[in-house]
């Protein structure tokens, strides 16, 4: 197995995972095999060819399609946790899942594929577990430092999805998986398939995937709540397509042409909360339903060299269509929608831009001037059928609009006085221009049953800065130290958003900024591999749902907040059949002023993996991932606090390679069948197994 910036014993930056001999069940994948600049967002690279960092020196972290397939990580939220500094939460009342990199969240991290921006118009709500990872070469993962020249908003780091390429004249792989529930009931299906053919100096290639999950099962120690019993969860259902087609051509070393379309189809319901519920709160569950969500992108990338030190220009263009149906209804039965609390919601967004880098190495190779340009245009349209009143007529809101552009202007040097030196200097200044934003309020049960407004607007503006450094003072071992000044504009949710009532508008938000510290060592000493990052987060004018009454909240500059903590990470042969490794980190985070509640993160997070092979085709993989308590906001009164439970899940997998082509595997997760919450009236998986099936040719 290949990973990152090395082979074996030089693991990815971040991620401990195992490598295998060539008869091992886990085949080495096309992944980084013919890896090019034009997918990825900004690396520097040390001198040292054998650190792991995966070119991201400035402690992030490359997840693989290896490593993804080695822990059977189908989905990008299960893929992304493998690294250190990160962890997921729940949105349970969304069915969705968040992101977190030491602390900072979707909203403070952006999302690339192929450094595209992935944003959804107006709230951002990027749910990540519906993008599957058959498609994907890498996962690179920016923690603290993430260069302005890829573009605003990157508080707390960045997540490009590179794509996978073909490598060979025909290249395939197709997989077939079957999940079973703790009693054996069949519970969920994936299939995915690569194709693509390479020839002289262009390219086309293809992938497909499908994840349909009937339901999955409760912990048998799960004792039941108000409205959810012990056993399989209710409303939990859903089912994702997704085709990534892409086409390349490279007439010579240097310049690269690609055109790349995506097209993802899902629907999902909405699992109930599972806690014991007051009669007095029932009135406050949400019975909703996702009937559509639909995101497809069309892009264009391209990069021209004109010289022989690495000197180039970058052109990036791209357009954007989500498409969004939520339907709310009266009760758990789902069958009536005769109160006010019952919807359908349409939202119908399109979002376009541009962005443009230029390289230039000076004579001598000393200095790189690097400079970008981005735009994105974004359009949120939504609409509502409804009633005003309890069995009043159902009509449909007029459509309302919200219009935003982000503009972006960035500067960087890159400074090299030796051969084990790089020092890096950069600023941007970012615009937010916001064009309009009009709400409908309704009023009354007879036509036209309210009237439309518009917001107020106005112009939000950045200025950001950064500057590293890193040493190689040896062939296998680099330092480095950074520092990052980054802000980021409100999203037009917070900003607007009532939230069916719960919510009190702040038009006036400002952008939040953050200044970020960290140091880090990445080396192999005796055979081991080990990295170290420490940090030091200042956020100012940080944005926090803030309290005011038991069920209504405003979003609020609070004041300031703190995360520090550090990670590290140890991996190494052990025997010449078994491989092992560790990561854990630390995350402190606390409210200097405002009296919110850092919610959502683990205190402690540890990652453990051992892979044996007993046999040449025979490959055993144990994982192992703790967490600490987090705290937790309640459902029933958000003015509630309370720090939910630590818990260690346990994973098993055996995978026999007995032709070339075919790859067996079984395993099982949550092997304990641990009955954890990471959301307040929101429990986890219990027990699954599954049965894998790979052809790759």
């Amino acid at each position: 197995m290949k990973f990152g910036g090395g082979v074996l014993p030089a693991l990815g930056s971040g991620l401990l995972v195992v490598g295998v001999s060539s008869g091992a069940a886990a085949a080495p994948a096309a992944d980084t095999n013919n890896l090019t600049d034009l997918e990825q967002v900004t690396v520097y690279s040390p001198r040292t060819e054998g650190s792991g960092t995966g070119g991201l020196a400035l402690g992030g972290t490359t997840v693989t399609l290896a490593d993804m397939q080695q822990f059977n990580r189908d989905t990008l939220d299960r893929a992304f946790v493998l690294a250190s500094g990160t962890s997921v939460s729940l949105l349970g009342q969304r069915n969705e899942t968040d992101i977190w990199i030491r602390g900072f969240d979707r909203w403070r991290v952006p999302l690339y594929q192929d450094g595209i921006p992935v944003y959804l118009p107006y709230d951002d709500r990027i749910d990540f577990a519906r993008f599957s990872t058959i498609d994907l070469a890498s996962i690179q993962i920016s923690k603290g430092f993430a260069s302005v020249i890829d573009g605003p908003g990157a508080m707390g780091g960045s997540v490009n999805l590179v794509t996978r390429l073909v490598s060979q004249p025909f290249e395939g792989e197709a997989r077939y998986e079957d999940v079973f529930d703790s009693h054996a009931s069949h519970a969920a299906s994936i299939a995915d398939v690569f194709l693509g053919t390479r020839q002289a100096n262009w390219f086309l290639q293809g992938s497909a995937s499908f994840n349909r999950q009937d339901h999955f099962r409760l912990s048998d120690d799960f004792a039941g709540g108000t409205l959810q019993p012990p056993g399989n969860r209710d409303r939990s259902f859903h089912q994702d397509y997704k085709i990534n087609l892409k086409a390349g051509f490279e007439p010579s070393a240097g310049n690269d042409y690609s055109i790349n379309y995506i097209d993802q189809r899902g629907r999902k319901d909405n699992t109930l909360p599972d806690s014991v519920i007051p009669t007095a709160s029932l009135n406050t569950v949400r019975y909703w339903t996702w009937p559509a969500w639909n995101k497809k992108s069309l892009y264009w990338l391209s990069q021209n060299s004109w010289d022989d030190s690495g000197s180039y220009v970058k052109v990036r263009l791209y357009y954007d269509r989500f498409f969004n149906q939520l339907d709310s209804y009266d009760n758990i039965a789902y069958n009536t929608q005769n109160t006010p609390k019952s919807f359908n919601s349409t939202y119908y967004d399109k979002a376009g831009g541009a962005s443009a880098e230029l390289s230039e190495t000076l004579a001598g190779g000393a200095d790189t001037i690097r400079a970008a340009a981005h735009y994105r245009w974004d359009q949120h349209n939504e609409t509502e059928s409804t009633r005003n009143a309890p069995f009043a007529t159902f009509y449909q809101q007029p459509w309302e609009t919200a219009e935003e552009s982000t503009s972006s202007v960035a500067l960087e040097n890159i400074y090299r006085p030796t051969k084990d030196w790089q020092v890096i200097a950069g600023m941007s200044y970012d615009v937010r221009h916001l064009i309009g934003d009009s709400e409908w309020v309704a009023s009354g049960t007879k036509p036209p049953f309210g009237s439309s407004f518009a917001y107020p607007v106005a112009d939000k503006h950045a200025l950001n800065g950064e500057l590293a450094a890193i040493y190689s003072y040896s062939e296998t071992g680099s330092v480095h130290a950074s520092y990052a000044d980054r802000r980021r504009f409100p999203t037009l949710f917070e900003m607007y958003s009532t939230r069916f009532g719960t919510f009190i508008n702040n038009p006036t938000l400002k952008p939040e900024r953050s200044h970020y510290s960290q140091i880090g060592i990445d080396d192999t000493i005796f055979d081991t591999h080990v990295v170290v990052n420490v940090f030091y987060a200042k956020i100012a004018n940080a944005i926090t749902s803030v309290g005011v009454t038991p069920t209504v909240s405003e979003s609020e500059n609070v004041g300031s907040a703190r995360h520090t903590g550090f990670e590290v990470e140890l991996s190494r042969h052990l025997l010449t059949t078994l491989d092992g490794g560790v990561n854990f980190s630390y995350l402190a985070r606390v409210e200097l002023s405002g009296g919110a509640v850092q919610t959502d993160t683990p205190g402690q997070k540890l990652f453990a993996y051992l892979d044996w092979r007993p046999l040449p085709r025979l490959d055993i993989v144990s994982d192992l991932d703790m967490e600490s308590r987090r705290w937790l906001q309640s459902y029933i009164n958000n003015l509630v606090y309370y720090q939910g439970g630590s818990f260690t899940l346990v994973g098993l997998k055996a995978a026999y390679n007995p032709i070339d082509p075919l790859h067996i595997e079984l395993g099982v997760t949550n092997l304990m069948d641990r009955n954890y919450v990471i959301e307040d009236g929101y429990n986890g998986r219990g027990r699954e197994y599954f049965v894998n099936l790979r052809v790759s040719f």
